[in-house]
């Protein structure tokens, strides 16, 4: 599945010459590399196309594993306030591979979350896990909340 790029709802402006995007969740410009791109993007599919509440979004929400910090790009949660689907974003030229898949599996041992999906917007793989027998199945659609 890949994801229609709109670059006409991103506020982009430059700064002593770097380019900065403002962050749709985060209400603040962040420097315009190319996986804050595919992050930026990928929020505007999420809210424009799918629906999914802004109020329900944090971005790269810091935790540890393993004793270090990590930060996943997108944590979506359902009305209950509990998480569903975890993101992990990568640049628009770089793959998406079993490395990518399991990165964002990893993160799942702390969230327990029911869906993962990785993405470059040319390439989104989405996954519904199976917390019970510590599996998953690659699914069509994005889940809803």
């Amino acid at each position: 599945m890949s994801i229609k790029i709109n670059n006409s709802k991103l506020s982009i402006k430059t700064v002593e010459g770097i380019q900065k995007v403002q962050c749709i969740i985060r209400k603040k410009y962040l420097v315009l590399t190319p996986e804050e791109f595919v992050r930026q993007q990928l929020l505007l599919h999420l809210i424009n196309d799918l629906g999914y509440s802004k109020n329900l979004i944090q971005v790269e929400k810091q935790f540890m594993l393993n004793g270090l910090k990590k930060r996943p790009d997108i944590l979506c949660f359902n009305n209950d306030s509990k998480p569903f689907l975890l993101i992990e974003c990568k640049a628009i030229n770089q793959p998406i591979n079993q490395s990518t898949f399991n990165q964002v599996g990893q993160y799942n041992l702390t969230w327990q979350v029911p869906y993962l999906a990785v993405s470059n917007l040319k390439t989104t793989l989405i996954a519904k896990v199976d917390l019970k027998n510590k599996g998953f199945e690659f699914v069509d659609d994005w889940p809803t909340n």
